[in-house]
């Protein structure tokens, strides 16, 4: 297997300390990332290839919907969450025209142009290169790509301090097959217009202050990505969807509102889903979603879903690489291990599982991440774990936990950095090991140690401490429940 590009080597150790430092410590690391030319040995940042580019902004936007604190990461000057916006990590291809000098622009192309110029600004632009000055294609505006027959077919300018609307007269230039104007000062509704271009591949918004709804009915034969997150569009989502070529799509980071829509499982191609961290989202996830068959992220946490549990349809995405989830039930599927063998990040919380974490789990080995947080585990973590041997972040905290293999110590413990490591809120059996009390975050409890831990006669004669049938657990606690645990059936004294 090849080595690591500089790209990636600088990707992992930037989502480390992004998901882990606070902002201003970040804003440091991010500054000093000039280091990286060292990397290469080169006074400059190497121009990336595609498929190094392509690889280092996917995993980067994962780590955007990873973190809780995403819109920090907007407001720092790297623009780190988004492929568009890495231009300080990684040196882009020039997106100029070809030299078609004797090329000319067609009319409606140059007036859909001049109006985006007008009604963001243009002035004011970061980069305007040439704009209104001589023919577009033939000039080599900044961000215009032309083909051939001098149709513009590219529009890219991301992070460029557009400040204002989308005109509807972006329309005009038919045959654009790309247009990413994220990172930017948008306001106002996306014109209807955009959604009968027939041609558009990439409709690239995210990250600006857009409003307004989308369509009940999405036609847009060829689009295969439509990233609209970090907005403030709201309304239900389209109950239509044809688009048939769809791959990625993030409608994460809005207000939109009402349930999920289930014509999405339709989309055979698919294979990014993100609608997360919308609150007017409800419902449950539809089970159609399960015919999703190349999925490789899924993010579907939302405050308003509920009572779902991971269906056995879902044991086919044999591809999944990336899943966050809240608000679950059930018990965790024990097919994991085998079903999800590419798994990289698993982010699950503030859900209600019933039992405990299976075995199948440390057949993961390609897990860098784990974090099954307040969700209601209980029991014993599986010696298993031995075998998550990638696997440098660890969140555990707030279930209903009591006891860890000793033999993890030398194995899982041993590559997981101080801090990367989250257990407490937790009843551990006491005495529990010292490295992990101070490493880890833990504390343990005299009334789930020994045999109180599995006896609830023995938990209830001893002062203060009650039996929580949901785990079972003995805890610390009083008559009216645990001291630091929820529990739905409580017995005291």
């Amino acid at each position: 297997m090849a080595s690591p590009s500089p790209a990636r080597t600088l990707l992992v150790l930037t989502g480390v300390l992004l998901l882990f430092f606070n902002t201003l410590e970040l804003e440091a690391v991010i500054t000093s990332t000039s280091s990286y030319a060292n990397l290469s040995g080169s006074s400059q940042l190497p121009i990336a290839s595609p498929e190094q580019e392509k690889g280092l902004c996917h995993s980067l936007k994962r780590l955007g919907h990873y973190s809780r604190q995403r819109s920090h990461l907007f407001k720092m000057g790297a623009s780190l969450t988004l492929c568009e916006g890495t231009a300080s990590l990684i040196q882009k291809q020039p997106s100029h025209t070809p030299l078609y000098a004797s090329i000319q622009t067609a009319p409606s192309d140059i007036e859909a142009l001049t109006a985006l110029y007008n009604a963001t600004n243009g002035k004011g632009w970061t980069h305007s290169t040439n704009w209104l000055q001589g023919d577009p294609c033939g000039n080599k505006w900044h961000g215009i790509t032309c083909s051939p027959e001098g149709r513009v077919i590219y529009i890219l300018l991301y992070t460029n301090n557009l400040n204002g609307r989308i005109p509807p007269e972006i329309a005009k230039a038919s045959q654009l097959v790309q247009l990413d104007i994220s990172v930017n000062h948008l306001i106002g509704e996306i014109p209807v217009e955009i959604y009968s271009m027939k041609y558009l591949e990439q409709l690239i918004l995210e990250s600006n202050y857009l409003t307004g709804h989308l369509p009940t009915k999405l036609s847009m034969p060829n689009l295969t990505i439509l990233e609209v997150f970090f907005n403030q569009l709201t309304g239900p989502l389209p109950v239509v969807w044809d688009t048939p070529k769809l791959v990625n799509l993030d409608l994460g980071h809005n207000q939109f509102s009402g349930p999920l829509p289930e014509a999405i499982g339709n989309l055979s191609n698919l294979q990014e889903l993100y609608i997360d961290y919308t609150e007017g989202i409800n419902g449950t996830v539809p089970e159609s979603y399960g015919n999703l068959l190349h999925l490789t992220d899924i993010s579907l946490a939302a405050d308003n879903l509920t009572n779902f549990a991971i269906p056995q349809s879902w044991a086919k995405f044999s591809d999944l690489k990336y899943l966050q989830i809240s608000n679950l039930i059930g018990e965790l599927p024990a097919w994991i291990g085998e079903s999800w063998p590419k798994m990289e990040i698993l982010l699950m919380f503030d859900s209600n599982f019933s039992g405990g974490m299976p075995d199948s789990i440390g057949k993961l080995s390609s897990l860098l991440s784990l974090d099954i947080y307040s969700a209601g585990l209980s029991g014993t973590v599986p010696a298993s774990f031995s075998g998550l041997v990638k696997t440098t972040e660890l969140n555990l905290s707030g279930n209903r936990l009591s006891m860890i293999p000793a033999s993890l110590l030398k194995t899982l413990f041993m590559h997981i950095p101080r801090y990367f490591c989250q257990l407490g809120s937790n009843p551990w059996s006491c005495s529990i090991d010292k490295l992990l009390l101070d490493y880890c975050e833990a504390s343990c409890s005299e009334c789930n140690t020994g045999e109180r831990h599995s006896n609830q006669m023995l938990c209830l004669e001893h002062k203060g401490c009650g039996w929580c049938y949901d785990g079972p657990n003995c805890l610390e606690g009083n008559a009216t429940g645990p001291t630091s645990f929820k529990c739905s059936d409580w017995k005291f004294g």
